[in-house]
């Protein structure tokens, strides 16, 4: 499988405003599938991937869609909650992120296990306690599912750093847990990190970076490594 993040452009002002829209826009364009969503959202992200979807997409389908740590059930309500937390939070500019999990033609995982591999990704980024909402689309060949994360907890409105500010990197060794997790998919040749009897470890030297299950100590871990 394959972890993506889809790079947000660098806005002159962000505004509240600005903010807000953006979190409509990607929300329902994730939960939605809709072209004209995926049309505005250009304005906000400049990511070759959302120009090559304006190209050849004509039509997506939704074929599962979820939500977490939102109460409401419709997406208008849950827009409206994660549009109040960024309003009380006191850095919410900038706080909503959107990746793309994209798995290979032969792999085809059920939307309970595209669920768990979105919890084991938040959990392994520090965001578990963050709203976020989450679709699996059929556009392609390629099963794949957006997630858009609002890095503001939802209990204290403080904003979250993903991957304790390397959520690329984070974003890599997410992947290898949830490899591990579902073995019977393909692995992405090349990773960066592979799971071996429980320990996460980074494949170039077999480096062990910690328990595959305790990510909150995988920073610290990476210093150590890096003194090395």
């Amino acid at each position: 499988m394959i972890i993506k993040k889809i790079r947000r452009k660098t806005p002159a002002r962000a505004t509240s405003g600005s903010e807000f829209a953006y979190v409509a826009r990607l929300t329902r364009y994730v939960m939605r599938a809709d072209p004209a969503d995926l049309r505005k959202l250009s304005l906000h992200e400049e990511h070759a991937h959302v120009r090559d979807l304006l190209t050849y997409v004509d039509k997506e389908e939704v074929v599962a869609a979820g939500a977490v740590n939102l109460l409401g059930k419709a997406l208008e309500h849950q827009q409206v909650e994660m549009q109040a937390l960024m309003h009380r939070c006191k850095d919410g500019a900038g706080a909503l992120d959107h990746w793309v999990f994209s798995w290979p033609e032969d792999d085809k995982p059920t939307s309970d296990e595209v669920e768990r591999s979105i919890s084991i990704f938040l959990r392994c980024q520090g965001l578990e306690n963050c709203p976020a909402v989450w679709a699996i689309h059929n556009d392609t060949d390629n099963l794949h599912a957006h997630l858009a994360v609002l890095r503001i907890d939802c209990m204290t409105a403080e904003r979250v750093e993903a991957g304790r500010g390397w959520d690329i990197d984070c974003a890599m060794r997410a992947k290898a847990v949830i490899e591990s997790e579902f073995p019977n998919w393909q692995r992405e040749e090349g990773s960066i990190y592979h799971v071996c009897e429980g320990k996460l470890v980074r494949t170039r030297d077999n480096a062990e970076i910690g328990a595959a299950d305790k990510p909150h100590l995988w920073a610290r871990l990476r210093n150590k490594l890096k003194q090395e």
